[in-house]
């Protein structure tokens, strides 16, 4: 009943001959329908729902190990997965945290992790899907539910999701590893938000701000805003960046690295900059 209200065919999933719950017959393809419905359980209760999973899924159309060590009978796929979702009272982006939460996880495993845009399917919202990419391999993806489905399942607030083959993923070289010494000096932080065409990535701005001078040690996006006072066709971004050397810094140094950053962003991307 859960799959067929998330518009789901059921033709697929491997069913069991005696399941625990007669309500519950077909083996999992993924995890995040199950959070799904988690998150539709709880939304109305919690002003926020922030919940994942580590398990199996039964991919029925693929080969996976052998039944035994010496029959040709062959099981299913079985991927292990990690699953996440977030709903928050008032939170318009949670997209935003779904993918931080994905680039943290790469960062843990020491697997850089990068998204990459992407239709999904009619569960989700077109403009805010996007691939999980490591190396050259798709190993997963991120995506906001569509709002249509959101009316129907009666879920108020925006809710993103997340799904990670750590099968795939633990099979990608990992990154060295370079240790950086703690900093005897203080950083600096500095937000700055513009606008820019929609179809300019983050990552294209981020690696911008990056190379835009050698104080510039950090950028976070922190908020994306499209509607109300916003160009049609523009997106307005909020970054935080981290200034940081080996000294205390001077305002003159903060504000030459700054005005370096204002002017790739204008250069490059033909950015406005907001109050």
């Amino acid at each position: 009943e859960w799959l067929g209200r998330l518009g789901l065919n059921t033709d697929a999933y491997l069913a069991l001959d005696n399941p625990i719950a007669k309500d519950r017959p077909l083996l999992r393809r993924d995890l995040w329908t199950g959070l799904l419905e988690t998150v539709e359980s709880n939304a109305h209760r919690f002003e926020q729902v922030r919940v994942f999973e580590l398990g199996r899924s039964y991919c029925v159309e693929d080969a996976g190990e052998r039944a035994e060590p010496r029959s040709d009978e062959l099981l299913p796929r079985q991927p292990n997965l990690l699953g996440l979702a977030v709903a928050e009272k008032n939170n318009e982006q949670p997209f935003l945290l779904a993918a931080e939460a994905v680039r943290v996880v790469g960062q843990n495993l020491n697997r850089p992790l990068t998204l990459r845009p992407a239709v999904l399917g009619d569960q989700f919202h077109p403009g805010r899907s996007a691939e999980i990419v490591c190396g050259n391999m798709v190993v997963g993806w991120v995506a906001e539910l569509h709002p249509r489905l959101q009316t129907v399942l009666g879920i108020a607030p925006r809710t993103a999701l997340a799904e990670i083959s750590l099968t795939a993923l633990i099979e990608q070289p990992t990154q060295a590893s370079r240790y950086t010494p703690v900093s005897d000096f203080p950083s600096v932080t500095r937000d700055i938000a513009f606008t820019v065409p929609r179809a300019i990535t983050h990552a294209a701005i981020a690696t911008a701000m990056q190379s835009a001078h050698a104080l510039v040690t950090g950028v976070t996006l922190f908020d994306v805003y499209q509607g109300d006072h916003v160009v049609a066709g523009e997106k307005s971004l909020a970054y935080q960046i981290t200034y940081q050397a080996d000294h205390t810094l001077t305002a003159a140094e903060i504000e030459t690295a700054h005005g370096a950053v204002v002017k790739i962003l204008e250069k490059e991307f033909n950015a406005k900059l907001r109050a």
